[in-house]
């Protein structure tokens, strides 16, 4: 049988990957549990990676490569440990290089371009010819990600606490805070945020998302301040690469529409720098296939790329 390669896209709530030839025929894919490196650390990363690829409908034993995208995978040493713990288990070759590069050459797999990835982090990359020139964010949720999910979350709940006090403006989103955690008075929510895990803070941004189309203020606030966030850090990384650029925006984030990107695009535009929104060519995953197939020198021609494009089913995402 013919061998398979694989692409990983690991996130701060789930992983996702996809299995194809080499010569870019789609065999399946799979999702696994959440995989951030400066978050679960390498032991759980690296169960994490091992457990999604093996919940593709494939035989293991023909996986000659596994390319994987894992936030907070930023140095070199890093990438290179986990990616010999996952090949350990996995008993193939593995690459492992950080989730925004591999986003980025999902998104763009020539010409170039700018992505903005924002789910549980955030963080930003220029592409130019198959080469990220610049990055920004990134850093984790101590020190940024501006913009994300798990932000827009905390935002939210610092927000709920400030109109109990009586220092900030009333929201519904108190009302919507406390049925979510079931609380029977607000003085429980010390306790119960400290429990809480970074990717339960992260789905609270829809509770945001639907106070906001509900009309609520401090909602709209919150998603505007995160959109200027995420467009700062874009037309930080556009800078120098000209005006008129794709940008391609990435994350659970910008299902919150107009709320997020109208102020995202303003932002870059107050920096002197016109984009276009575009879709990514691929989801994230597909930049981990891409990867592999480096790692053992296929080279991405339009034929690969066609085959993976006519042969992906429709519900892989793409954002």
């Amino acid at each position: 049988m013919s061998e398979l390669f694989v692409g990983v896209d690991a996130g701060g709530t789930r992983s996702l990957c996809i299995s194809a030839t080499r010569d870019g025929l789609y065999r399946g894919s799979a999702t696994g549990g959440p995989a951030n490196l400066q978050v679960e650390g390498f032991e759980s990363c690296s169960r994490a990676i091992a457990g999604t690829v093996r919940e593709l409908p494939i035989s293991i034993p023909r996986i000659r490569c596994v390319g994987a995208g894992v936030p907070g995978a930023r140095l070199g040493p890093d990438q290179e440990r986990l990616g010999r713990m996952v090949a350990d288990t996995l008993g193939c070759e593995i690459v492992v290089k950080g989730d925004v590069e591999v986003a980025s050459l999902a998104s763009f797999p020539a010409g170039k371009g700018v992505v903005v990835i924002a789910g549980t982090g955030s963080s930003a990359m220029a592409v130019v010819d198959g080469s990220i020139v610049a990055k920004a964010g990134g850093w984790g949720p101590m020190l940024g990600d501006g913009g994300s999910a798990y932000w827009i979350g905390l935002e939210a709940l610092r927000a709920v606490v400030r109109a109990i006090d009586g220092c900030g403006a009333e929201t519904v989103l108190s009302d919507a805070v406390r049925r979510t955690f079931a609380l029977s008075s607000f003085d429980e929510l010390v306790r119960v945020s400290k429990e809480l895990r970074r990717d339960q803070i992260a789905s609270l941004s829809r509770i945001v998302y639907e106070s906001a189309k509900a009309g609520d203020t401090v909602a709209k606030g919150i998603l505007s301040h995160a959109g200027n966030e995420l467009g700062t850090i874009a037309g930080t990384v556009a800078k120098g690469l000209g005006t008129g650029l794709a940008v391609a925006l990435i994350g659970g984030v910008f299902k919150a529409g107009d709320y997020v990107i109208t102020p995202l695009l303003d932002a870059v535009k107050r920096m002197g720098i016109e984009v276009e929104v575009v879709g990514p060519r691929f989801p994230p995953c597909v930049g981990g296939l891409f990867l592999a197939y480096g790692r053992v020198g296929i080279e991405l021609t339009e034929s690969v790329l066609g085959n993976l494009e006519k042969s992906m089913p429709p519900s892989m995402e793409k954002d």
